[in-house]
C-alpha cells in the first residue's frame, strides 16, 4: 500500500519535472526553485492536518485494504473524480472473474467539467494561433493539453486494460501490482489543475476578472453537480451483505465500503474477548471512539485481560474508575487492556489525539484561514478605491 503511494508521488514529480522541461527553457533558475520551495512547504502546512496523523498511525504497523459490500456513498470522493460522468465498476466481460480489479474499477470516463475544460482550452488554442504575442502561451497551453489528455487516456476506459490482461500478462502484473491507473490521478489532477490555471489567465486578458470569476463559479457548479451525481449512482447500485474481500488478492468483486484494516484482524468482530470464562464482563457501552464495559478479575488469575472491539491505532488509551491508566497491548491488532488479579470495576477506553496532532491541526487552520483572509483581501481591494498591496 505504501510503497504503491511512494510510487504515485513519485511519478506525479517527474511529470511536472517534464512538463518543466518542455514548457520553460531555464527551468532551475534561483526564481523557480524558490517558487518550488514555498509551494511545498505551503501544502505540507495546509495538509499537515492529515498527513501527520496519517503517518504517525501507520508507522508501526501493517495493513492491508478490506472490503465489504455495503452503501457506496461511503466512499470518499476524489478530487480528480468529480470530473468523470457516472462510476462504473463492471470491466470488459470477457475476462470475467479473472479481470484484475484495477480496470474493473476505473472511475473516469469524460466528465462534463473535463469536457468544458478541453473545449475551452481547444478554442483558446485556435484564437491563439494566428496572434503573435500568443506564441508562448500558445505552446504552454498545448503542453498542459497534451500531458493532460495522455494522462486521462492511461486510466480512462479507453485503455486497453482487459487486453493486456490477456495478451501481456507480465506487463499486466506491474500494473496490477502498483495499481498503475490508480496511481496516475496524481498526477492527472495537478495537470487539470494546471490547465485550468492557464485557461483562466488567458480569460483574464481578455476578458476581465468578471469573466474569470464567472468560469470559475461554472466549474464550481460541475464539480458539485458531479459529486451528488457519484454518491447518487453509488448509493443507488449499492450492494448489501457482510462478505470481506481482500482485494489485493482477489479481483472477482464490485466496488463496496473499503476500509484500510490491520492484517490478521477482522472488522466485523465486534465482540469483546477475555483471557478466560472466569474473567466476568457486563455489557459493552459505546459512544463515539470511547467505550466502557464492568469487569470483574478472579483473585487468582494471573495475565487476565480484556480486547475491546477497536482497532489497536497509536492513541488509544485505557482507564480505571479513578484514572488510573491501564497498560494496552497492542499485539494482537485490537485494543487489549490487561488487569491485575482481583480487579474489580469498570475500564475505560478512549482515543486521545497526541499533543503533535492538534499542533498540526491548529497550524493547519491557522493557514487555512490566513489563505481566506487573503483572498477576500485582494477581492475587495481589487473593486475597491485602494491599492490591494501595500506600497514603499
Amino acid at each position: 500500500v505504501m510503497a504503491s503511494h511512494v510510487l504515485a508521488t513519485v511519478m506525479s514529480v517527474c511529470v511536472l519535472l517534464v512538463f518543466f522541461l518542455l514548457a520553460i527553457r531555464k527551468t532551475l533558475t534561483k526564481r523557480v526553485l524558490l517558487s518550488i520551495l514555498k509551494s511545498v512547504l505551503a501544502t505540507a502546512l495546509l495538509s499537515a492536518y492529515f498527513t501527520v496523523p496519517f503517518l504517525d498511525a501507520f508507522r508501526d504497523g501493517y495493513v492491508h485494504l478490506v472490503s465489504q459490500y455495503g452503501n457506496e456513498s461511503l466512499h470518499e470522493v476524489f478530487l480528480n473524480q468529480l470530473f468523470a460522468t457516472n462510476f462504473h465498476t463492471t470491466g470488459d466481460e470477457i475476462m470475467n472473474d479473472a479481470i484484475s480489479p484495477m480496470h474493473l474499477e476505473l472511475p473516469l470516463t469524460f466528465g462534463p467539467a473535463t469536457g468544458v475544460l478541453f473545449l475551452i482550452a481547444i478554442y483558446l488554442l485556435l484564437r491563439l494561433r494566428g496572434e503573435d504575442r500568443g506564441k508562448k502561451k500558445r505552446r504552454l497551453l498545448f503542453i498542459a493539453f497534451g500531458l493532460t489528455a495522455l494522462s486521462i487516456f492511461f486510466y480512462s476506459s479507453l485503455f486497453p486494460y482487459a487486453r493486456i490482461e490477456e495478451h501481456l500478462p507480465l506487463v499486466a502484473a506491474f500494473f496490477d501490482l502498483f495499481q498503475f491507473a490508480w496511481r496516475l490521478m496524481s498526477w492527472t489532477a495537478a495537470l487539470l489543475g494546471l490547465l485550468f490555471l492557464f485557461v483562466l489567465q488567458v480569460v483574464r486578458e481578455w476578458k476581465g476578472w468578471k469573466w474569470v470569476q464567472g468560469t470559475i463559479l461554472l466549474f464550481l457548479f460541475l464539480f458539485c453537480y458531479q459529486a451528488v451525481n457519484y454518491n447518487s449512482d453509488y448509493s443507488n447500485h449499492a450492494e448489501t451483505g457482510k462478505e470481506i474481500v481482500d482485494i489485493s488478492r482477489t479481483g472477482a468483486m464490485k466496488l463496496g465500503y473499503a476500509e484500510y484494516a490491520i492484517v490478521g484482524v477482522n472488522p466485523l468482530e465486534s465482540d469483546l474477548k477475555t483471557s478466560a470464562p472466569q474473567v466476568q464482563i457486563g455489557s459493552l457501552f459505546q459512544k463515539g471512539l470511547a467505550a466502557t464495559v464492568e469487569v470483574r478479575v478472579p483473585g487468582e488469575a494471573k495475565g487476565a485481560f480484556v480486547e475491546f472491539p477497536r482497532y489497536a491505532y497509536r492513541g488509544y488509551h485505557a482507564w480505571d474508575a479513578r484514572g488510573k491508566e491501564l497498560a494496552v497491548d497492542r499485539s494482537t491488532g485490537k485494543v487489549r487492556v490487561l488487569l491485575p488479579a482481583g480487579f474489580t470495576g469498570p475500564v475505560h477506553i478512549d482515543f486521545v489525539q497526541p499533543w503533535y496532532w492538534r499542533a498540526a491541526q491548529l497550524l493547519s487552520l491557522l493557514f487555512w484561514g490566513m489563505l481566506v483572509y487573503e483572498g477576500i483581501r485582494i477581492t475587495f481591494c481589487r473593486y475597491g478605491k485602494r491599492s490591494c498591496f501595500h506600497t514603499r
